[in-house]
């Protein structure tokens, strides 16, 4: 009787081994693995720290360059890339930004508006939003509408805001469309 308990702790030890290990190098080989190399040959981002669990992919990402046209040509591929690489798990994304009092204060204006368009779908709207409170607070701006998503990225010298506003909110929940 003792050998047959022994013997089936081994097999239970095994048998969780394998499945720890064998989702440690799914993990590790075929999520991780090509999703940092891929980030390692972009110029524009740089990545901080990614988390794989059963249930998603988060990334938390540093904007290298500044480029104006990085959010409106680059980003809605790299996302997509991302997310075939992510496969198949939901993938939520963090582009750390550096914004100033001068930044938060012209977000915090122009939120309401893009809201806005976006609720009534009266994206012409969104634009005139942007360029009218970045005018007032003496800001840059570079803005994008796609089929997805509102890009904007807000500039005061060195400092910058980056928001990406789905175009459907009703997938967000609570804090995550605007952190």
């Amino acid at each position: 009787m003792e050998k047959t308990g022994k013997m089936m702790f081994i097999s239970f030890l095994v048998t969780l081994i394998l499945l720890f290990g064998g989702f440690w190098g799914y993990q590790q080989y075929l999520i991780k693995k090509p999703i940092i190399a891929f980030l390692e040959k972009q110029q524009e981002v740089q990545l901080h720290d990614i988390h794989v669990s059963p249930s998603k992919v988060q990334l938390n990402l540093k904007v290298a360059n500044l480029e104006q046209d990085f959010l409106i040509r680059k980003y809605p591929d790299l996302l997509t890339e991302l997310k075939q690489k992510a496969k198949g798990k939901p993938l939520q994304v963090h582009l750390a930004d550096h914004p100033n009092e001068r930044l938060n204060l012209a977000w915090n204006q122009m939120v309401f508006g893009i809201r806005e368009g976006i609720a009534l779908q009266t994206y012409t709207l969104i634009p005139q939003t942007v360029k009218k409170w970045a005018d007032e607070n003496g800001i840059q701006y570079c803005l994008n509408i796609d089929e997805k998503s509102v890009y904007i990225m807000l500039r005061d010298g060195d400092d910058f805001l980056i928001r990406i506003v789905p175009v459907n909110m009703q997938t967000q929940k609570g804090g995550e469309l605007f952190d």
